[in-house]
């Protein structure tokens, strides 16, 4: 039994198909028996309580859960590590004004700068935050293109 997080995610469905297409392995015949969890947590919780025996996580949501709560990560352990993927990005609504967004961008940007951003960042398990391009997502895009995704 194998426990994907969700379709329309990179780490917790795409990777894993992708990974099998190239080495010509059908996931429907490889795991006969799958189910989704809806959240990459639930992945490690599934696996971690033997509802699955294995699943499909971004490797951020583990290692921080690792970091936060060990008593559950301990009861899995990592099979494979994919290459990287660019981190999800944070969006803002078209409506907010160019002033604003550009603040929202700015505090984000810097928070490592500030005491309070550092604390957040560590709670969060994060360095920080740079600004994206798309190119961070040209693994992804590939990956979607050999499988036909969309």
């Amino acid at each position: 039994m194998f426990a994907y997080s969700d379709p329309n995610s990179n780490s917790g469905w795409l990777v894993p198909q992708y990974e099998m297409y190239k080495r010509s392995i059908d996931s429907a015949v490889f795991f006969r028996k799958f189910f989704f969890t809806w959240a990459h947590r639930k992945v490690v919780e599934a696996v971690a309580a033997g509802l699955a025996d294995a699943g499909a996580v971004d490797g951020y949501v583990w290692e921080t859960l690792a970091l936060q709560h060990p008593d559950l990560t301990s009861k899995t352990r990592v099979v494979y590590k994919s290459a990287w993927y660019g981190f999800p990005p944070l969006v803002a609504r078209r409506s907010v004004s160019e002033t604003d967004f550009e603040r929202m961008q700015q505090v984000l940007l810097n928070m490592d700068q500030d005491a309070q951003g550092r604390a957040l960042l560590k709670r969060l398990n994060l360095d920080g935050f740079v600004a994206g391009n798309d190119e961070i997502f040209a693994g992804i895009a590939s990956n979607m293109r050999q499988l036909g995704a969309q």
